[in-house]
């Protein structure tokens, strides 16, 4: 936005890139159809249900597991920032 703003026109609002969190959330990727799926928030997703999103109908284990876990983890982070900046 900073790019296209002008003197008269200022499109960020006076907002950088330190001062906005949500612009830090990445895609929800595959996390997206088990939130939607259990009605969880995504940090509230557990091992066990990945299984109704694989083939093989057993949940995510090893490396696929630990990437969830890590990502799940961002993304709590980043809405505890975001909850830290609203009003009281």
């Amino acid at each position: 936005m900073e790019k296209y703003s002008t003197e008269d026109r200022d499109l960020t609002s006076g907002l950088d890139s330190e001062s906005i969190t949500a612009t830090e959330i990445p895609d929800f990727g595959s996390l997206a159809t088990l939130m939607q799926e259990y009605g969880k928030a995504i940090f509230q997703i557990e091992q066990s249900d990945t299984k109704i999103i694989t083939d093989s109908g057993y949940p995510w284990a090893g490396a696929t597991w630990t990437d969830a876990k890590r990502r799940m983890e961002k993304f709590k982070q980043k809405f505890e920032e975001l909850a830290q900046r609203l009003p009281d």
